[in-house]
């Protein structure tokens, strides 16, 4: 089979990845020793294969803006997620083997059904709007790409011919941002009047639910992202924007599950 592959397959795309928000870098060196495998198949057989590696912005998050389409040569661009580092180190490995990286944004449901996984961070946040009858007001905009246009452009990106053929690196987000209250403003017509409280208050609502019995996921990792009242930079607030961007599916307890 491995022979077969080696000789058939002309494009690989490696767009599977552990996700586990507390596990360490170490933790994912399964990962890394599979994205190793797929390189070797790469450059096996009588010709090279494209393989397209897909990454995600937060392993460049922290890198000086604009951040370029091009390797980072620092592992501190990367945010301080045992996951985002495992992403630095694998794109790394690829583009050294001579493959490509494809830095994702937020992805969010498709364009049609707009089904989103609700253990992801940002669906898990709304959901908590059942619990406490509110959402917090934040101030960054959100830049949620559907996946179903992100996969278009990944397809697009692994098959194309005669353009851009010396290009090893690309970003795939939604450059347009929007406003969180427009979400709320969304989420108010549809579910009628919503409460907007402060992200204090709100975390205090879900402390107050917990201890009713109320099985709340993340809600340890919220506190600590929302630890203490934001200044005027907005600091805080922009950890709890990396944080619900780089969540995807796990639990905190340590389970992790496969993902981009």
């Amino acid at each position: 089979m491995y022979t077969q592959l080696a000789s058939e397959v002309t494009v690989i795309i490696h767009a599977a990845w552990p996700v586990n928000f507390l596990a360490p870098l170490p933790s994912f060196d399964s990962a890394l020793a599979g994205t190793k495998n797929l390189i070797q198949l790469a450059n096996s057989g009588n010709f090279k294969k494209r393989m397209i590696f897909c990454s995600s912005t937060a392993s460049v998050i922290r890198a000086p803006t604009p951040i370029c389409e091009e390797p980072s040569c620092d592992p501190a661009h990367a945010s301080p997620l045992g996951y985002s580092r495992s992403k630095w180190v694998a794109e790394g490995m690829v583009y050294q083997a001579g493959g490509e990286v494809v830095r994702l944004g937020q992805l969010s449901g498709d364009t049609k059904a707009g089904v989103w996984n609700a253990e992801e961070g940002w669906p898990l946040l709304l959901k908590t709007l059942e619990h406490v009858h509110c959402l917090p007001e934040l101030k960054e905009p959100v830049q949620w790409l559907p996946v179903d246009i992100a996969a278009d452009a990944i397809v697009r990106i692994a098959l194309r011919q005669g353009a851009c053929e010396d290009k090893r690196f690309w970003h795939v987000l939604n450059a347009k941002s929007l406003p969180w209250n427009t979400v709320l403003d969304a989420m108010n017509t549809w579910r009628g009047h919503l409460f907007r409280a402060t992200p204090q208050e709100w975390l205090k609502r879900l402390a107050v639910a917990e201890r009713k019995g109320e099985t709340l996921k993340l809600l340890g990792l919220w506190k600590e992202t929302v630890k203490f009242p934001y200044n005027h930079t907005g600091v805080r607030l922009r950890k709890l924007i990396v944080f619900l961007t780089v969540w995807r599916r796990g639990d905190h307890g340590g389970t992790s599950s496969a993902g981009l």
